[in-house]
C-alpha cells in the first residue's frame, strides 16, 4: 500500500519527530526526512517501485503549490500542515495537532478523492434511503437486524441492497447460505434483494456501487458490525477507516443497537461521548435488543432510555429477547419469517419495516 511509504519535509524538529513516531507506531515506513526543498527534490528523483506519501509543512521554504505540482508524478499524494504559529486552515494546509489519533485521521483523509468525497447527496437520481446498523458490542444483533429488516422490506414490495461491511466478522453470506458475495458487484439473491460484502479488494469501487444502487433501490441497509468510531478507526487499514468516515458523512439513518449487558452499555456510553465531539448528518435511532419480559425488562428499558435520551435521537426502539427464534433461524440458515413467523422478534422487525415505508 502506497501510503505506508512516507517522505517528510517538516522544518520544526519537534513536530517532525512526533509525526515520524506516530507513523512508525502504526507500521508505516518513513523512508526519508528532508530538511529543505533541495534535499526533498533530490531524493524524489531516485527511481522507486512505490510512490511515497509526502508529508510536509509550510515552514520548509519553497514547498509551495508550484513545487508540489512539479513533483506530482513522483509521489502518491501530499499532506500539508500549517506552520508552527498557524492554528487555522490555510488553503490546502491543515492545522497541526499533537494528538496521535487526530494526526492519523488528518493524514488518512487529507487529499483523498475516492470514497469520502463521492457522497450520495450530490446524486441527482438518488431514490434510496440509506441505513447503517451497528452494534455497541459483539452479539448485540446488528447482523440479525440488518438481514431481517431487509427481508421484511422485500415482503412489503421494496427493493433492497444489503451490504455486509462488518470487516471483523462478515456473516451475512453464512447466515443467508449464499456464496460469492464479495465480488466487484452486488449479487442478486431474489428479484427484490441484492447482497454485497465489502472487502479491501472491492472497497475502491464502493462509491460507484452505492451511487448506482441508490438510483434503482428503495433502501440500502449496511451491516457495520461494531459502532464505526471515526477517530479510533485510524489504526485500522485504510479502506476500513475510509468507509467508517463515509458512513458518518453520508447515510440517512444510523441505528445503534445495544443490549442490557455491561460491556454493551459501556460501549454505548463511549459512543455517546464520541458523538458529543463530532457532527453527524444521519438521524440516530437507538435500539435496545434482548429485553427480557416483566419488571426486570422494565428496569432494563428505563436504564436504556436514561442513557440515550440526552442525545435527542430520532427514535428509540425496543426488541424482545427471542433466543429460540434467533437460534432456530441461525441453525437453519433462514430468516425469522421462515423459522418463526409468529415470534415476538419477527413481529418487531415487521413493525420496523412498516415504519420505514409509512
Amino acid at each position: 500500500m502506497a501510503d505506508l511509504h512516507v517522505v517528510t519535509a517538516i522544518g520544526d524538529p519537534e513536530f517532525e519527530s512526533f509525526v515520524a513516531r506516530t507513523l512508525h507506531s502504526q507500521g508505516w515506513n518513513v523512508l526519508f526526512r528532508a530538511i529543505d526543498r533541495e534535499l526533498l527534490a533530490r531524493y524524489l528523483e531516485i527511481p522507486v517501485e512505490i510512490k511515497p506519501l509526502l508529508i510536509y509543512s509550510s515552514d520548509i521554504q519553497g514547498v509551495n503549490p508550484e513545487f508540489l505540482s512539479s513533483i506530482s508524478t513522483l509521489i502518491e499524494r501530499a499532506v500539508g500542515f500549517a506552520g508552527i504559529d498557524k492554528d487555522e486552515l490555510d488553503g490546502d494546509l491543515i492545522a497541526r495537532t499533537h494528538d496521535a489519533a487526530l494526526l492519523m485521521a488528518r493524514i488518512l483523509t487529507q487529499g483523498r478523492v475516492p470514497l469520502r468525497q463521492q457522497g450520495l447527496s450530490s446524486s441527482a437520481s438518488r431514490r434510496s434511503r440509506v441505513i447503517a446498523i451497528a452494534s455497541a458490542n459483539h452479539g448485540d444483533g446488528a447482523t440479525t437486524t440488518a438481514i431481517n429488516c431487509a427481508i421484511e422490506l422485500n415482503l412489503l414490495g421494496k427493493k433492497v441492497l444489503l451490504i455486509d461491511a462488518h470487516h471483523q466478522l462478515p456473516a451475512v453470506a453464512i447466515l443467508l447460505g449464499e456464496r460469492n458475495l464479495n465480488g466487484s458487484e452486488p449479487n442478486r439473491v431474489s428479484p427484490l434483494l441484492e447482497v454485497f460484502e465489502l472487502t479491501s479488494e472491492n472497497a475502491a469501487a464502493m462509491a460507484e456501487t452505492l451511487i448506482d444502487a441508490c438510483s434503482r433501490t428503495d433502501f440500502v441497509i449496511i451491516d457495520c458490525g461494531l459502532i464505526p468510531k471515526a477517530v479510533e478507526a485510524v489504526t485500522e487499514r485504510r479502506w476500513q477507516n475510509t468507509f467508517s468516515h463515509w458512513i458518518f458523512e453520508n447515510v440517512d439513518d444510523l441505528w445503534i443497537i445495544a443490549s442490557p449487558r455491561l460491556m454493551s452499555t459501556h460501549s454505548l456510553q463511549q459512543f455517546q461521548a464520541l458523538m458529543s465531539k463530532q457532527s453527524l448528518r444521519a438521524r440516530k435511532t437507538f435500539i435496545l435488543n434482548h429485553r427480557v419480559p416483566g419488571k426486570r425488562g422494565d428496569a432494563q428499558e428505563e436504564k436504556f432510555l436514561l442513557l440515550v435520551a440526552p442525545s435527542h435521537p430520532h427514535a428509540i426502539r425496543v426488541l424482545p429477547l427471542d433466543t429460540r427464534g434467533a437460534n432456530a433461524a441461525e441453525q437453519d440458515r433462514s430468516i425469522l419469517v421462515e423459522s418463526n413467523p409468529r415470534g415476538l422478534l419477527r413481529k418487531k422487525y415487521l413493525e420496523l419495516a412498516a415504519a420505514l415505508t409509512a
